[in-house]
């Protein structure tokens, strides 16, 4: 059902009342939600270009300098390729899912690269030899979110029956299983003490942090907008961010507990977002194709100027931070992967 949404937003216009509202409360709480306008803006490092399809995933590798993007279409066919960006060509173009690739992760070493989708399945590939290693079967429903533990021995996934399973990256079994409350599941984020799940309730139109393997919920922010299209959780620097069809983005502090900003920096919906993992910078996509860069180690919660990054000519539909957050890949429905500078 999100991912419908999603698709349905993608291809119409801005909801101007759930704009409205999100002033309104943001009025309440005395926080200015209009920024000024972008004081400066950033050309592409990088356009990588072969992708036969739109793209709706995209994984650094921990080195920096090889990256995973992935698309394909609603029916039967995946487009995957891994690119090495410091010659800027087509690595490989891995074949073996059918249907849209959702979710794409390295490993923390880098060996191995884990994609899922429509098909239900997880494939892991051997990244040395560019060639599948094994294929976990077990989801009922598309697989739309993956993330490794920090050792990399175990993997997490998450499907759209709000199913998360844990699987042993080496033996290529399953471990366990765990069941998620009812909602549009929006993120995976597996930490130290394990599976972190962003979900947005269907009965409560809140926004939902739960640990999965102890089926608690770690916190929930209600949230003035009822149409959430994408989120994102940082590993590291404990913020959580979400975008709305009215083009406003939220942060959530999750350390505190607390709302920290809304910015309203784009005119159609925000279709894509992304925190690096130090939890300091974020990016957001919008239907219009426009990239935005917020700064959010300020801690500022009014009159936050965004970098703009122009590279794409349709909607932006995947967005990823490099692990030392100096880079960021944008991803879109023109079938391009763009490759900025962003620090």
């Amino acid at each position: 059902m999100w991912f419908l949404l999603k698709y349905f937003l993608l291809s119409v216009g801005p909801r101007k009342l759930v704009g409205a509202f999100a002033m309104v409360a943001v009025i309440a709480v005395g926080i200015d939600a209009f920024p000024r306008r972008e004081t400066r803006s950033i050309t592409p490092r990088l356009v990588l270009r072969g992708h036969e399809y739109w793209i709706r995933a995209i994984a650094w590798a921990p080195d920096g300098e090889t990256l995973a993007s992935a698309g394909g279409t609603l029916e039967d066919t995946a487009d995957l390729k891994i690119w090495n960006l410091a010659t800027g060509t087509e690595q490989a173009s891995l074949q073996g899912h059918a249907g849209l690739i959702e979710s794409v992760v390295f490993s923390p070493d880098g060996r191995t690269l884990a994609s899922s989708g429509l098909d239900q399945t997880i494939r892991l590939w051997d990244v040395a030899r560019l060639k599948e290693r094994a294929v976990l079967n077990g989801h009922a429903k598309a697989v739309s979110f993956l993330d490794f533990s920090p050792d990399g021995k175990t993997l997490a996934s998450a499907d759209r029956d709000h199913t998360v399973r844990l699987w042993d990256v080496a033996r290529g079994r399953a471990q366990a299983a765990f069941h998620a409350p009812r909602g549009w599941c929006y993120g995976l984020v597996f930490e130290d003490d394990g599976p972190t799940l962003i979900n947005w309730g269907a009965e409560n139109p809140a926004i939902q942090v739960w640990d999965v393997q102890r089926g608690k919920e770690r916190a929930c922010f209600p949230i003035p907008s009822s149409a959430v299209v994408c989120m994102a959780l940082s590993s590291v620097g404990q913020v959580l961010a979400a975008g709305c069809s009215d083009g406003s983005v939220y942060v959530w502090n999750l350390a505190t507990h607390q709302f920290q900003a809304v910015w309203q920096g784009h005119d159609d919906p925000v279709t894509a977002i992304a925190l690096s993992a130090d939890g300091k910078s974020l990016a957001s996509g919008a239907r219009d194709g426009a990239v935005k860069l917020w700064d959010v180690s300020t801690g500022k919660v009014g009159w936050v100027s965004p970098t703009l990054l122009q590279g794409h000519t349709a909607p932006v539909s995947a967005l990823a931070f490099s692990p030392d957050g100096k880079k960021m890949a944008s991803g879109s429905y023109d079938k391009t992967v763009v490759v900025w500078e962003v620090r």
